[in-house]
């Protein structure tokens, strides 16, 4: 919100973001509904998509860094963050189970890299079970046929190879808007209103903090049947 790092004594003024933490909401409700996934996924690939449209990968996406308020999913903790394309000469940095692959190895940072992560994120909102539990497959819970291009979409975002991945935050939001909006073989929406976020909309949409602003419903879980 402002900075003086000149004066006397520097300074560096943040919003105080209140509300809980996507891990405490899962903690407390179980598994989100396949409504509330694809919402999360928007408003966490809008986001995405700004920060890599500056330059930066967060590298450390988790629910413990989503907060969420009013509706709106908030990015937190850019501790991690590195410049795209930058080298790990330190190390990788991160959060395991929700680095990618190449994330561990300590590649150079990549888009794809955060794409990874955001996959890990809506796994486990969906199906309560850890993200790096990934590789044994889905629950029966979630295997119902409505929820199916959304679990598909997942697995992209989680494929080991970094080039099996969406080409970029804006296209695998592209598809996820295309699930919402009922482009989906097999996909029946089950909410009313859309709730869409255009991908060109994005950049304006999200403030340099990370932050997501929407008037999306609260996502406040409740143990209720997936969709």
């Amino acid at each position: 919100l402002g900075s003086d790092l000149d004066g006397a004594t520097p300074m560096l003024v943040l919003e105080a973001v209140e509300g809980k933490t996507l891990e405490r909401l899962l903690d407390d409700g179980g598994a989100l509904t396949t409504t509330d996934v694809v919402r999360l996924g928007l408003q966490l690939l809008s986001a995405t998509q700004y920060l890599h449209r500056l330059g930066v990968a967060h590298l450390d996406l988790k629910p413990a860094n989503i907060m969420i308020r009013g509706g709106r999913a908030i990015v937190l903790d850019f501790g991690a963050a590195q410049p795209l394309g930058e080298s790990m000469s330190r190390g990788p940095r991160g959060t395991d189970g929700y680095m990618a692959p190449e994330h561990e190895r300590g590649d150079a940072t990549s888009a794809a890299m955060d794409l990874y992560s955001i996959g890990a994120v809506l796994y486990e909102a969906l199906s309560r079970r850890p993200a790096a539990d990934w590789g044994s497959g889905w629950p029966w819970r979630c295997r119902r046929p409505a929820s199916r291009p959304l679990r598909s979409l997942i697995d992209t975002l989680l494929d080991p190879q970094a080039a099996l991945r969406p080409r970029s935050a804006a296209d695998a939001l592209g598809r996820l808007s295309d699930l919402e909006a009922g482009a989906g073989s097999g996909w029946a929406p089950p909410f009313a209103r859309p709730c869409l976020i255009p991908v060109d909309a994005a950049p304006e949409r999200a403030p340099a903090g990370g932050a997501l602003s929407s008037d999306l419903p609260d996502l406040e879980p409740a143990e209720r049947r997936i969709s």
